[in-house]
């Protein structure tokens, strides 16, 4: 009779120490990449994301004002011209006590519209940390949180502007100043933002009246 062949087991190899550092160095290598690729695109981030909070609170502040303005019953006779016989303004007074009152209301609605920021969640594409026009729209969504940290003040500011020919225009501005946390994945950082709104504006045609009350900051 023949020889029965008897089967062999064969051991699996062990991975040698070679195999191991070379994994272990390939992830240290990705690593390394991701930190690194980050630490380059951390400023844009923070450039981009500081760009979007302040459009994104200037825009929530402008609403809050606008839906308070539309009331007339608030926004109306802000300022009372006075003339004489002859119809040339001779004392421009702002109703101060009207004017403080639309401040107070004002602000409440602004902070109130502020604050809903902490519910929203909002983002931008990492492209436009690259600062080129070209990838702007493209890449990943970055997330982007509000936090509001204190309270929006609100400071009033009078000018008389040319506005033409032997023609003066008196303007009253909001100038409403807050301050956000923007968060994201990568980054925290407070942001100030400000800006100025007409509360009220005023042809003037012809002198400047000499007489002027002036308004209470």
């Amino acid at each position: 009779g023949g020889v029965t062949a008897v089967p062999r087991l064969l051991r699996r190899k062990k991975p040698g120490t070679g195999y191991i550092f070379n994994i272990i160095l390939s992830l240290g290598l990705i690593v390394g990449s991701l930190m690194v690729l980050e630490g380059l695109l951390r400023p844009g981030i923070r450039i981009a994301a500081e760009v979007k909070a302040r459009q994104i609170v200037v825009s929530v502040i402008n609403q809050a004002v606008k839906d308070i303005m539309v009331d007339e019953t608030v926004s109306a006779d802000l300022v009372a011209i006075h003339k004489d016989s002859q119809g040339r303004v001779v004392l421009m007074q702002p109703n101060t006590v009207k004017i403080n009152r639309l401040v107070a209301i004002t602000t409440l609605h602004v902070q109130e519209a502020l604050s809903d920021l902490s519910q929203a969640s909002f983002s931008f594409p990492l492209g436009e940390a690259v600062n080129s026009p070209l990838l702007s729209s493209y890449g990943p969504a970055i997330e982007l949180k509000l936090r509001p940290t204190g309270s929006a003040r609100i400071e009033l500011e009078d000018r008389f502007e040319a506005a033409g020919i032997n023609q003066t225009r008196y303007s009253i501005y909001l100038i409403i100043e807050s301050e956000v946390v923007l968060l994201t994945p990568v980054l925290s950082q407070d942001v100030k933002v400000a800006t100025t709104l007409p509360l009220t504006e005023t042809i003037i045609v012809g002198e400047v009246p000499a007489a002027y009350l002036q308004l209470a900051k």
